[in-house]
């Protein structure tokens, strides 16, 4: 297992901040898209979801905790996490500030919740008249918002390894993360060392490598490959780029 050099790793970190690409309704736009929480300052933060179709819509706001184990995403209901406010209505062209307030600090360890905007049909009399058969719509949304607690001096420890499959015909590219902080790669590219110009296809823009868990890459006809370039981009736009021998 070969590890990012400190550098790269540093330039990297802040890629954590960036949250996961959420694809936003058209009727509606969110911003930030994540909440990120530094500890050492404190254990709040918030978002505004803007409503900017023609139509009314009532939304409810929840919060998860949030895990990845062995490569699958485990939600369950958590009291870490308060939210304000719980239900709404959001009239055209106006906007709600939503706030979240984490009840519990981290240790060492980054916590990670997910806090769920869900449109939902409006209640009786929860609208003025006239507004209740334009705001049911047959198609309702729903956005899921990382939360991110950092603790002072978290890091990611990124790793990464060569795999062959069995038939000896493709390659997989494994990311790992012993550190204490999720990081999100994006940008990546993988090309053959025999052949620079020769790209892998298929491989994800962007992903994230949670706390203590690995993402695999598969890299489809490179069995024949004994070296590979793979890099990727920083937040100020740096490529950081790192080649690895084929077992």
């Amino acid at each position: 297992m070969r590890r990012l050099g400190k550098r790269a790793v540093a330039l990297a970190t802040a890629l954590t901040l960036l949250g996961w690409a959420l694809a936003q309704p058209l009727n509606f736009s969110i911003a930030p898209t994540s909440f990120q929480i530094e500890s050492s300052k404190t254990l709040s933060g918030q978002t505004r979801l803007t409503n900017v179709s023609t139509q009314p819509a009532v939304f409810t706001v929840s919060a998860l905790s949030w895990v990845r184990v062995g490569g699958e995403d485990r939600l369950e209901p958590t009291r870490d996490v308060l939210v304000s406010p719980s239900r709404f209505v959001l009239q055209p062209g106006s906007s709600q500030v939503i706030r979240v307030a984490v009840q519990r600090r981290p240790g060492a360890d980054e916590l990670t919740y997910r806090v769920l905007v869900r449109q939902v049909q409006p209640e009786k009399g929860e609208l003025p008249p006239g507004q209740e058969v334009s705001a049911r719509l047959d198609s309702l949304i729903e956005l899921s918002l990382p939360v991110y607690v950092v603790p002072p001096g978290a890091a990611p420890r990124i790793g990464y390894r060569v795999l062959r499959s069995a038939d000896g015909k493709d390659l997989s590219l494994v990311f790992s993360n012993a550190g204490n902080r999720s990081f999100v790669l994006r940008g990546l590219e993988v090309s053959a060392g025999s052949d620079p110009t020769r790209k892998a296809t298929g491989v994800p823009p962007s992903f994230l490598i949670f706390r203590g868990n690995e993402y695999r890459v598969p890299l489809s006809g490179f069995g024949t490959e004994r070296r590979l370039t793979f890099s990727f981009q920083t937040p100020e736009g740096r490529t950081v780029r790192e080649t690895v021998d084929v077992p």
